[in-house]
């Protein structure tokens, strides 16, 4: 096994807290990569699993409807989703009364360095692959898309483990190369959140006439990104060729950051993925995902 040490790097952030407008330094690093090739016993292809990234909004009241669809597609298996709240749009903002602002600056630059900018609620990207010209999809795309990646055999298999332990979590990432490769790959790493319980706009109704849903809970929340924004980590960016049964792992650090509404890592999971990262043609595409809880 071939091994390379790096120098432990962290990325500063900045996060739009209703309550906090301080700058937020996060605790994310890695110093450890390990590489070596298996020439016997290789895997086949693990499932695919899609990945949805959800522009969405607390202020948005055609919103639920999507998350509802959201909810039934991860119900039928091999779906991940992350819900990413922008900042400066008006359907992002928190209703008045709400405890909570989801709006990450680092949703934003995922909005505009892949998605090229979002100017309307609900929209999704879906593996980040385009339909008819178009990375940002409608609600009603999603379904038909996310089951035509379901079909892909994938060109690398993604595992990703956690561990935690003194409020410190352990994130590793085993990526194998199932055939040989010459394009580029990152890592992308994001931690979401789920049974966070606020203030959702609605499209009024008997049930809610105010057009407000005052014990709304909001799940897959985006709160933060080990990865650098928005694109992720080189995986072994000076190989011209990765080989048949190349296989990379890479170890984070990573402590949950102070900020508010304070992550709860117990509610938190990781999803992590491996995507192209731009360049000439813009292709952005993820050739897997995986989804593991952030304390096991």
């Amino acid at each position: 096994m071939k091994k390379a040490f790096l120098a432990i790097s962290s990325i500063i952030l900045f996060a739009c807290c209703k309550e906090n407008d301080t700058p937020i330094v996060f605790s994310h690093s890695y110093s450890t990569d390990s590489t070596y090739v298996q020439t016997s016993g290789l895997p086949s292809a693990d499932a695919h699993n899609v990945l949805i990234e959800e522009f969405t909004g607390a202020s948005c009241s055609n919103c639920p409807a999507a998350h509802t669809v959201l909810l039934g597609l991860e119900g039928t298996g091999h779906v991940n989703v992350v819900s990413l709240y922008i900042t400066d749009f008006t359907q992002t903002t928190p209703p008045s009364g709400a405890h909570y602002d989801f709006r990450h600056l680092a949703a934003s630059k995922i909005g505009s360095g892949i998605y090229g900018g979002i100017g309307a609620m609900p929209l999704g990207g879906v593996d980040r692959i385009p339909l008819a010209g178009s990375l940002l999809l409608g609600k009603s795309d999603w379904n038909s898309v996310v089951n035509a990646q379901k079909l892909l055999t994938d060109s690398v298999n993604l595992l990703v483990s956690s561990s935690f332990a003194g409020g410190v979590a352990t994130i590793t990432a085993k990526i194998t190369y199932l055939q040989q490769m010459s394009t580029k790959q990152n890592l992308t790493i994001v931690i979401v959140e789920d049974s966070m319980v606020d203030i959702q706009e609605i499209v009024p109704g008997t049930a809610y006439p105010s057009g407000y849903d005052s014990t709304y809970t909001f799940t897959n929340v985006f709160r933060d990104m080990i990865t650098s924004v928005p694109l992720g980590d080189p995986i072994l960016d000076t190989m011209a060729t990765k080989e048949k049964g190349r296989t990379f792992i890479r170890k984070y650090t990573y402590t949950p950051a102070t900020m508010t509404p304070a992550i709860i890592p117990a509610h938190c999971r990781v999803i992590a993925f491996v995507n192209a990262p731009g360049g000439t043609g813009g292709d952005f595409h993820i050739l897997q995902s995986w989804k593991t809880n952030l304390v096991p």
